[in-house]
């Protein structure tokens, strides 16, 4: 018969042999490979279409029609946000300046989103170059040498806003002043700013011959510059003469008669003086002829009789 010790023994090493078999059989179902799971091809084709269109509709949320009405909203918003709530009203003029006075009353318009240009002239109509200009909106001097007649002028994005413009003139000692406005409502295109000196490019062409005639002075000179511009001189000695076509004018001094005109001379024949033929910049011409009651001109290739009364 067992004793009670030995029947403890007995029992420790049966129920040690069942924990190895345990974990053996554990150890056996862990390595034991798995079987992957089966899908029904059709089953998983359907899947990859799922998936598909998913990804699809991630990227390309719309159809091109959707995509084209969406595009054309897009666009109207982005015209109505920047359209101006107002269209500035063009301009194109000329304005004339007294080069002997610093300050002008004389405003150019500048508009948001508008280029302006400015061309200067001198009485004679030959271009006035711009050494400098400063404009008091862009906080800038611009001290370079521009050497042309032309200034092209921008302004900020605000609507609204007053400043002035100087311009430095080649041979000018004095300044011009302009007043600048930015306005919605009107905008220089092309102003052309005339002044009434000579410039420094404003000698007329003169059709010389061999007559000389050195002993007209300075002031004679002046004279037939005055009326080449159309202006009488004011030495009483030219008497404005009445003519029977328009563009024609005329001047009498004692047997001699000056005619302005850009249309060419047929009869009678020039007088012979240095100046007897002069043209300025613009193309209109000044003759020097006999003190007649009537005269031929050339205008668009058609003779026209001129009565000067």
């Amino acid at each position: 018969m067992l004793t009670m010790l030995n029947k403890k023994k007995l029992a420790i090493y049966i129920a040690g042999i069942l924990t190895i078999g345990s974990t053996t059989s554990i150890f056996a179902d862990e390595q034991k490979p798995k079987i992957p799971l089966q899908i029904d091809p059709q089953k998983e084709q359907f899947i990859d279409n799922i998936v598909n269109e998913k990804v699809t509709k991630q990227f390309l949320p719309m159809d091109e029609d959707e995509a084209l009405r969406i595009k054309k909203i897009l666009m109207e918003r982005d015209k109505q946000l920047n359209a101006p709530a107002i269209t500035p009203d063009i301009l194109y003029r000329s304005v004339n300046i007294d080069s002997s006075s610093p300050y002008q009353d004389q405003t150019i318009y500048l508009s948001p989103n508008y280029v302006s240009t400015l061309l200067i002239f001198d009485k004679m109509g030959a271009p006035w170059p711009i050494d400098k200009y400063v404009l008091g909106l862009s906080e800038q001097v611009y001290n370079d040498n521009i050497r042309t007649n032309t200034l092209v002028l921008s302004s900020k994005k605000s609507n609204y806003g007053k400043t002035n413009l100087v311009l430095s003139l080649k041979g000018l000692d004095t300044p011009i002043i302009l007043s600048v406005e930015i306005t919605p409502y009107k905008v220089d295109y092309k102003t052309e700013v005339r002044l009434n000196s000579f410039g420094p490019d404003s000698q007329p062409t003169v059709f010389k011959n061999n007559n000389d005639l050195s002993y007209m002075g300075k002031f004679a000179k002046e004279d037939f510059y005055s009326m080449l511009d159309g202006i009488t001189p004011p030495n009483g000695k030219y008497i404005k003469r009445p003519t029977s076509l328009d563009g024609v004018e005329a001047w009498a001094n004692g047997k001699t008669l000056y005619i302005r005109t850009k249309d060419i001379l047929i009869s009678p024949s020039l007088l012979p003086s240095e100046y007897s033929k002069m043209q300025a910049a613009d193309g209109t011409y000044l003759y020097t002829i006999p003190n007649i009651s009537v005269l031929v001109l050339s205008r668009n290739g058609q003779p026209v009789q001129v009565k000067v009364e």
